[in-house]
C-alpha cells in the first residue's frame, strides 16, 4: 500500500500523549471501542469454547491481521525527521486474543527494503471482533514516500479476556498549554509551540474497583487509516497500587493528554476517534 503524508486536522474528540515515546518503545495496552478498556492476560493454547479451534502461540490465524497503515514524519512543530507508522490490528477470530506482535517493513518507492521494526499491539487484549491500535518509530528514515507492509507475527489466547464493563472516558478538545507567566506589559500568557492538551474524564459506574493502566487513543481519518495513536496513564486519583491509580466505584478522575502540535495540525478531513485503556478489576491483597 502506498502512503501519503497526512494533512491538516479538524474534529477531534479524543487523544493521547507521549507519541515519541509511545513510538520508540512501540507496545502496550487492551482495547475497545468508545471509551472502552484492555488487560494483559495468559496463554490457553487448545479449544476454545464450543469447539473451535484456536491458535496455540506461535500459529497466527489468517482472521487475525494488520490493517489501515499509514506514515508520517510530522513532529510538534509540524517538521521532522523520524518516520512513525500507525497501523490497528484486527482480531476476526470468535475469541479474544492477547499481547499481538506486529512486524512492519519499511520500503522505498522502488521496492528496497529501508528498514524493518517490530512492536505490540496498545490494546493487552483484543476481543473477538475487535481492534488495537499500534506505532512504531523509525529514527533512522526521514521520508513518508514510502510502502509499508506489515503482518501479525503471534499473540496469546487469554483464560479470562474481558475487559472491565462500566469505564466511561471522555476527552475534550484539543487546548493550547501555558507555558509561563502571562507577560507583565501585555497581560498575554505564553503558550507551548509544540504540544496542545486535551482535558479528559475517566468515570467507573462499576461496583468493583479498577486497576486503570493506560489511557489510550487512536485516530482514524475518513478512508480508516490510523492517523495518530497516543497514551497517558497518568490521573488525578487518590489511591494507587504501585503507582498504578485506582478508581473505586462510583469514583472519577481528570486527566491531561498531551498531543504534538504539527501531528494534529497534519491530520486531515473527517476525523474519528477510538478511546481504548488497560484496565484491571482489583483484588486487594489479603
Amino acid at each position: 500500500m502506498r502512503l501519503r503524508r497526512l494533512l491538516l486536522l479538524t474534529s477531534l474528540p479524543a487523544i493521547a500523549l507521549l507519541i515519541a515515546a509511545a513510538a520508540a518503545a512501540g507496545s502496550m495496552t487492551a482495547a475497545a471501542a468508545n471509551p472502552a478498556p484492555l488487560p494483559f492476560r495468559v496463554v490457553m493454547p487448545g479449544l476454545a469454547g464450543g469447539g473451535a479451534a484456536v491458535p496455540s502461540p506461535g500459529e497466527v490465524s489468517s482472521q487475525v491481521v494488520a490493517v489501515h497503515l499509514s506514515a508520517s514524519t510530522i513532529d510538534g512543530l509540524g517538521g521532522g525527521q523520524t518516520l512513525t507508522v500507525y497501523g490497528e490490528v484486527r482480531n476476526g477470530l470468535d475469541h479474544a486474543i492477547a499481547g499481538a506482535n506486529v512486524s512492519i517493513t519499511v520500503l522505498s518507492p522502488s521496492g528496497a527494503v529501508l528498514a524493518t521494526g517490530a512492536t505490540i499491539a496498545r490494546a493487552d487484549t483484543i476481543p473477538a471482533g475487535g481492534t488495537s491500535p499500534f506505532l512504531v518509530g523509525f529514527p533512522t528514515i526521514a521520508r513518508s514516500d514510502v510502502t509499508l507492509q506489515a503482518e501479525v507475527t503471534g499473540y496469546t489466547d487469554p483464560a479470562t479476556a474481558a475487559v472491565p464493563a462500566g469505564i466511561v472516558i471522555s476527552v475534550g478538545g484539543p487546548q493550547p498549554i501555558p507555558i509561563g507567566e502571562p507577560d507583565p506589559r501585555t497581560g498575554e500568557i505564553p503558550m507551548s509551540p509544540f504540544l496542545l492538551s486535551m482535558d479528559g474524564t475517566i468515570n467507573n459506574t462499576s461496583a468493583n474497583t479498577i486497576r486503570i493502566t493506560e489511557i489510550i487513543v487512536a485516530m482514524y481519518l475518513p478512508d480508516g487509516t490510523v492517523g495518530l495513536v497516543a497514551s497517558t496513564s497518568i490521573l488525578s486519583v487518590g489511591r494507587t497500587d504501585g503507582g498504578v491509580p485506582l478508581l473505586g466505584p462510583g469514583e472519577s478522575a481528570s486527566f491531561r493528554l498531551a498531543v504534538p502540535k504539527g501531528t494534529l495540525l497534519a491530520l486531515g478531513g473527517d476525523v474519528s476517534t477510538r478511546t481504548f485503556v488497560n484496565a484491571t478489576v482489583y483484588t486487594s491483597p489479603s
